[in-house]
């Protein structure tokens, strides 16, 4: 396989991400984990940093999920 086809699939696999919002309320954070669990790629939104500490504290999975780039939080401050 040619870096090229490498990239072309992991671009596709990005695009196929699914993103969730609200991952700090109960729906969110039960959607999240059914996601990481059955090993989905997954983009989520928090709104501060102490939420991610938060997320860690609740389920350890989501640090390695962090770490082998299966999770990956975006941080959208309220205004």
């Amino acid at each position: 396989m040619t870096n090229t086809t490498k990239d072309r699939e992991s671009e596709m696999l990005l695009m196929r991400s699914p993103l969730y919002t609200e991952v700090t309320g109960y729906i969110g954070f039960q959607t999240l984990t059914a996601a990481i669990e059955r090993k989905y790629r997954v983009r989520a939104v928090v709104r501060k940093e102490q939420d991610v500490l938060e997320l860690q504290r609740k389920i350890p999975a989501i640090t390695s999920a962090l770490a082998q780039d299966q999770l990956e939080l975006a941080l959208v401050p309220n205004f």
